[in-house]
C-alpha cells in the first residue's frame, strides 16, 4: 500500500483525495468497499458526514480484512463495535439476577450493564450547563448524540442472546401502577387501547414521527404527559406506562463462565464510547466549517456575477449565516466544552 505513511491521523478525507494519496482507482459499489477493508488493515477508520473519513489510529502491523455486511456505517455494523464488551456485560448481569423474569427500558438496561451511567438523563445533563459554563446547544448537541448510541446495541446483544438460547425477550408498555411495586408488561387489550390513545395524541399535537422528540424535550415531556393522563383516565390504578423489554433469563446461562474481569471489560467500553463521541464531535465541527466555506465560495461567485451585471452603484453583498447550531459548532470552545460533558458523564476515572 502506497504513502501510507502521510495519512495525518484525526483529519478529514474525501475518498477521491484517498484514492489519490494512494495512487489507487476511484472505485464503486462492492468494489470500493473492498478497498475501504484493504485500507482498514493498516488503520482504524471512522466513517465521517458526507462520504468522508477520519483515521484515528495507525496500525504496527497489517491486520486481516474486517469482514462485514454490506455498508460499512449501518446501525447494525456501528452496534457491533460494543458488542464484543456488551455480550460479556449482559450475560455477567442476566446471570446474577434473582428472578427468571426481569422488565427494564432500554435507558436502565444501559446502566444496568456499565454502558451508560444513570447520570446520562436530559434533565441532569441539561443542568450542566449552568454548572460548567456551557451554552445550551452545545449540551444538546451532545445529549442527542449519546441517545442515539443507545437505541441499537441493547438490543443486537439481546438478539443474539436470544438466538444461543440463553434467553427470550420481546418488547412492549410495561405498566407501573399507584401505591404497589409491582409492573407488568400490558395485556394485548391494553396494549391495542395503548397505541389508540398514542395515535390520538400524536394526532391532536401534530407530531408526525417520534423521532421528533430527539431534538425537541419540550415537546416529548408534553406529549407523555397528555398521554399518560388519557391512561389513568382509561385504566384503573395506573401510575404510568413505558416502552420496556422483558426479559425471560433460561436455566442455559448458568452455563456461562465470564472469562475476563468485568470492571476491566467495562473501562475497555468506556475508552470505545469516549473514542467514538470525540472523533464524531470532531467530525461536525470539521463539517460545519466546510460548509460555511462553500457557502461563502458560492456567496462570493454570485456577488462578482451581480457587478458585473450591474449598473451604478454595486448592491450590498448578502450576509453568509448559519444556523444558531452551526454557530456553536465553530466556536473557540465547542470540542473543549464537549470534552468537558465527556469527562463529567462518561469517561470512567
Amino acid at each position: 500500500m502506497k504513502n501510507k505513511n502521510k495519512i495525518e491521523l484525526n483529519k478529514l478525507y474525501k475518498y477521491a483525495d484517498l484514492c489519490a494519496l494512494f495512487c489507487e482507482p476511484i472505485k464503486k459499489d462492492a468494489s470500493k468497499l473492498a478497498q475501504i477493508k484493504t485500507w482498514e488493515q493498516y488503520f482504524k477508520i471512522e466513517k465521517a458526514p458526507k462520504a468522508n473519513y477520519i483515521f484515528v489510529e495507525k496500525y504496527n502491523k497489517k491486520k486481516p480484512k474486517i469482514t462485514r455486511g454490506k455498508n460499512p456505517n449501518s446501525h447494525h455494523n456501528q452496534s457491533s463495535e460494543y458488542n464484543i464488551f456488551l455480550e460479556p456485560l449482559m450475560l455477567n448481569y442476566l446471570k446474577n439476577q434473582h428472578k427468571k423474569k426481569i422488565i427494564r427500558t432500554n435507558s436502565q438496561l444501559c446502566c444496568d450493564v456499565g454502558f451508560f451511567s444513570n447520570s446520562n438523563k436530559w434533565g441532569t445533563i441539561k443542568a450542566s450547563s449552568k454548572e460548567l459554563s456551557i451554552e445550551i446547544e452545545t449540551v444538546k448537541d451532545f445529549y442527542i448524540k449519546l441517545n442515539s448510541m443507545k437505541q441499537t446495541p441493547i438490543f443486537t446483544v439481546l438478539n443474539k442472546l436470544q438466538n444461543m438460547g440463553y434467553v427470550k425477550f420481546k418488547t412492549g408498555y410495561a405498566i407501573n401502577f399507584n401505591g404497589s411495586l409491582k409492573t407488568r408488561m400490558a395485556t394485548s387489550k391494553e396494549e391495542k387501547l395503548i397505541k389508540e390513545l398514542e395515535d390520538k395524541v400524536l394526532k391532536e399535537m401534530k407530531i408526525k414521527c417520534k423521532s421528533e422528540f430527539i431534538y425537541r424535550h419540550t415537546l416529548r415531556d408534553s406529549y407523555y404527559e397528555e398521554l399518560n393522563k388519557l391512561i389513568k383516565e382509561n385504566i384503573n390504578n395506573v401510575y404510568s406506562v413505558l416502552q420496556a423489554i422483558e426479559i425471560k433469563i433460561l436455566d442455559a446461562i448458568n452455563n456461562i463462565e465470564i472469562e475476563k474481569d468485568v470492571e476491566d471489560i467495562r473501562k475497555q467500553l468506556n475508552e470505545v464510547v469516549v473514542s467514538k463521541l470525540v472523533n464524531y464531535f470532531i467530525c461536525k465541527k470539521t463539517e460545519t466549517q466546510t460548509k460555511l466555506d462553500e457557502l461563502i465560495l458560492k456567496s462570493d461567485e454570485e456577488y462578482k456575477k451581480q457587478i458585473n451585471d450591474c449598473w451604478g452603484e454595486p448592491p450590498l453583498q448578502k450576509t453568509v449565516e448559519l444556523n444558531v447550531w452551526e454557530q456553536h459548532r465553530l466556536s473557540d470552545n465547542y470540542l473543549i466544552d464537549i470534552n468537558k460533558l465527556i469527562s463529567k458523564f462518561i469517561k470512567i476515572s
